[in-house]
């Protein structure tokens, strides 16, 4: 019988080493992660950990850790990177939201008005801007503070997921 030679690769985004020890230092063994445990979380965090997880690592996977070798850091180089494409390029953050031509392009291609347009986390543009999207229909349009794109909220009782695509593939569009 020939063997399957699938391999699964488990990435966590977003989440560092030093996100798992701040936890273990911070709850202890009531941090239940006992599924990474038996992939190897362990052996990847170092001995100091151990005596937090809730069981022993299996040996069925192989549990590694990866530097960044690409000049920018973010969620899409590092997935790119980690199927060997390199990037050399810098990439800037939109620090002050994005340019008003961009934004004025997206609202008449997509037929609805944006606002906000800040650097902000989800959960941060979101609260704050949930009421005035819901009573008008309008993007909340934000920059991500780590990485060089934009982010679009919307709610789908307010705008139906085939617009939000269209909306997306728009923004995406012309950005490029």
């Amino acid at each position: 019988m020939k063997k399957n030679k699938t391999a699964v690769v488990l990435v966590i985004d977003a989440v560092g080493i030093s996100t798992f020890k701040y936890l273990f230092e911070r709850y202890g063994k009531k941090t239940k992660l006992n599924n990474l445990a038996q992939l190897g979380l362990g052996e990847i965090l170092g001995k100091d950990y151990l005596k937090y997880l809730p069981s022993k690592y299996s040996g069925k996977s192989l549990p590694l850790s990866v530097n960044q070798v690409s000049a920018t850091a973010d969620s899409l180089i590092g997935h790119r990177e980690m199927m060997g494409v390199i990037d050399d390029r810098t990439y800037q953050l939109f620090y002050d939201g994005f340019p008003r031509e961009y934004l004025k392009a997206l609202e008449d291609a997509v037929g609805r008005k944006t606002f906000f347009n800040k650097m902000a986390g989800g959960v941060e543009a979101i609260e704050e801007n949930a009421d005035r999207h819901e009573k008008t229909g309008e993007l909340i349009v934000y920059a991500s503070k780590c990485d060089p794109l934009i982010q679009i909220a919307m709610n789908e009782d307010v705008i139906p997921v085939k617009e939000q695509h269209f909306i997306a593939d728009t923004a995406f569009k012309l950005g490029r």
